[in-house]
């Protein structure tokens, strides 16, 4: 029997929780997730998906950093095309580095996407594949 099954939460550990929270307030403004709950050591940001910020031990952070397990990359899916051009646009404002532009790709007829690093070099990929 199928279910439907998604992810609900991704937590993740960041070195500067100040750089992680510009980062993630511009693709979750564009996004559409407008409940943000914060602290002085974490921020969740809540919606149909909801990311967890967590500042990482300073200590920890130095070793992590050269021994990361966990989470490397995140595919999120949006709405349409336009979404990810528009993603894609501010983000480049704001001087973020990409791996790739938008672009379409063969693993299906309408697969098109862009590859982003936030400033703990973890890679969001922002999808669209309608």
């Amino acid at each position: 029997m199928a279910v439907n099954t998604y992810i609900q939460l991704v937590h993740i550990k960041v070195n500067e929780i100040a750089e992680a929270e510009k980062f993630f307030d511009i693709v979750f403004d564009i996004l559409g997730l407008e409940n943000k709950e914060k602290t002085e050591e974490r921020i969740t940001y809540w919606g149909a998906i909801g990311i967890m910020l967590h500042q990482q031990n300073e200590v920890l952070a130095d070793i992590d950093h050269f021994f990361r397990l966990g989470m490397v990359q995140l595919g999120i899916r949006v709405g349409n095309k336009a979404l990810v051009d528009q993603l894609y646009q501010v983000l480049n404002t704001a001087h973020y580095t990409f791996d790739w532009e938008p672009r379409s790709f063969d693993y299906s007829k309408n697969y098109y996407s862009f590859l982003v690093f936030d400033p703990d070099d973890n890679k969001f990929e922002f999808i669209f594949d309608g």
